[in-house]
């Protein structure tokens, strides 16, 4: 078995998938892109940039699927979990429903993935990423990086008089 993760997740399958995935993960930033575009001299530049870029693109339902392969877990524990609905979590792997922030920040305390991994999941979903000077999204950070339950995430929202993730 191939030691590590990006090895294993290639032995698995991935493919090409993780590869988009990675570019997205190493923050091909909005200005970087522009100033890839800037520097394109021809048509057929552009045509070949258009296509590149385009290719990369990733959806939130592909990502929500590649992180749930990456995790082991089951969509229904996950949504369990994440106290979502299971034909409403379904709907949300799927692709077929959006989700609002407290929905995505749910799924990522259930599905144990890194701050880097959930700020990507949030842009995917069109929704901001988390900061540390807000008081709500450094208790999010925090049960994030201590692996905590939805419940005592909210718990601690509670206690500090913040809104709870709960819909």
């Amino acid at each position: 078995m191939p030691c590590t993760k990006e090895a294993q997740l290639r032995h698995v399958g991935y493919g090409r998938f993780y590869m988009l995935v990675n570019r997205i993960l190493m923050a091909l930033t909005t200005e970087q892109l522009l100033k890839e575009l800037h520097e394109l001299k021809h048509d057929a530049d552009l045509e070949k940039w258009l296509a590149s870029t385009s290719s990369s693109v990733v959806t939130l339902h592909a990502y929500l699927d590649f992180l749930l392969k990456k995790s082991g877990f089951k969509r229904a524990q996950v949504c369990r979990d994440a106290h979502v609905d299971a034909t409403f979590g379904y709907q949300i792997f799927q692709g077929t429903r959006g989700a609002s922030r407290n929905t995505l920040l749910r799924l990522a305390l259930a599905l144990h993935i890194t701050l880097y991994e959930t700020n990507v999941m949030l842009r995917l979903g069109g929704c901001n990423a988390l900061y540390c000077k807000e008081k709500f999204d450094a208790i999010v950070i925090f049960g994030l990086d201590h692996q905590r339950s939805v419940p005592d995430v909210n718990d601690m929202l509670y206690d500090h008089n913040l809104p709870l993730l709960e819909a």
